[in-house]
């Protein structure tokens, strides 16, 4: 399933992204840019999540792993091992650094069009959607909007 957060900032995008962490029924990858899940266990690049991952069999239920990354070459690795692991949740914080309307990630492409295959659950989380590619906003069947008052 693809979820979708949109929403000003300051109004509780991340916060609402964090409940998807507590009571997990599936291994948690979480994509944290400014470390704001104050997760236990983060990785500052794909490939030493991916080596962490080789190293102990996989992601495990019940301790969610954090990546702060902010280069699309970690982007892409990321993608391509949530897809190479399989049942997961991916949480993208903020994904739009990443994904526009003007340049998709080829990874994150088949992880949106083909994700439901892995068994990947995606959470995203992004101010507006125009800033978002068309894929997502088309392939995302449970949008959460924050309105401003």
């Amino acid at each position: 399933m693809i979820r979708t957060i949109f929403g000003m900032r300051g109004h509780g995008k991340t916060t609402l992204a964090s409940t998807f962490l507590k009571k997990p029924e599936k291994p948690v990858i979480c994509l944290d840019l400014f470390n704001q899940f104050n997760g236990k266990r983060t990785f500052t690049s794909s490939r030493d999540l991916l080596k962490h991952l080789i190293k102990t069999g996989g992601a495990n239920i019940k301790e969610p792993l954090f990546i702060s990354i902010f280069e699309k070459e970690d982007f892409s690795i990321l993608c391509k091992t949530a897809i190479e692991h399989q049942n997961l949740c991916l949480i993208l914080d903020e994904v739009d650094m990443f994904d526009s309307p003007h340049s998709q990630d080829r990874e994150f492409k088949k992880l949106i069009h083909y994700g439901r295959h892995y068994k990947i659950d995606l959470v995203t989380t992004s101010r507006r959607p125009h800033n978002v590619s068309r894929d997502l906003t088309s392939q995302t069947e449970m949008f959460y909007v924050f309105k401003d008052r």
